[in-house]
């Protein structure tokens, strides 16, 4: 009797987004064994990440040594930036066996950006009704990891803005049009 054997990793392809250097995030993958037999996940190398240098690592693991038919279990990617780097990449394989023979393997691939992480501090005085205004945010950002190529920031904002203010490329201005206390957020990303 001749069997088959599949496995399945979702989700794949994985997009972590812009993880900021000095933070992390996480991924879990579902590792799925999809055949009517189970299957061993014991053999070294089960498990493998194609780059860890570029600081993915396992951090948690709940699959068991003989993972049942039809049954599955979840493993943790995560990364760690440690420096800017844009479209990174990591694949993981991983390898069943049955009996001391590989039967099956799969993979997942997980995207990111790593981004520098940008500061913003500042206060800002409510414009004066009736009299044009600007104020640029640029002033006010920093990075730990030196100068800022504005080119590369995004800026959003959330909240309301008072009215006849709008907000551009780190830049607040206009002419208020009533005097409107509200609270708003500004966030800066680097893309570079």
């Amino acid at each position: 009797v001749n069997a088959t054997f599949t496995l399945t990793a979702s989700p794949t392809p994985s997009d972590l987004g812009n993880v900021s250097v000095g933070s992390t995030a996480s991924q879990t993958l579902t590792i799925k064994n999809t055949s009517a037999y189970a299957i061993d996940l014991t053999q070294s190398p089960t498990f493998s990440l194609d780059t860890v240098a570029q600081n993915f690592d396992i951090t948690s693991n709940s699959c068991p040594a003989s993972l049942a038919a039809n049954a599955s279990c979840a493993i943790v990617v995560r990364y760690a930036p440690t420096q800017v780097q844009a479209s990174v990449s990591s694949t993981m394989t991983i390898v069943a066996h049955k009996y001391g023979v590989q039967v099956a393997s799969t993979s997942a691939t997980l995207t990111t950006n790593a981004v520098n992480p940008l500061a913003l501090s500042s206060s800002l005085d409510l414009p004066i009704l009736g009299i044009p205004f600007s104020y640029s945010l640029q002033n006010n950002l920093t990075s730990g990891a030196g100068t800022i190529d504005f080119a590369q920031v995004s800026w959003s904002t959330s909240g309301s803005l008072p009215a006849g203010l709008s907000f551009a490329n780190g830049v607040l201005s206009g002419t208020a049009s009533t005097y409107d206390p509200t609270s708003w957020t500004v966030t800066a990303t680097y893309q570079g």
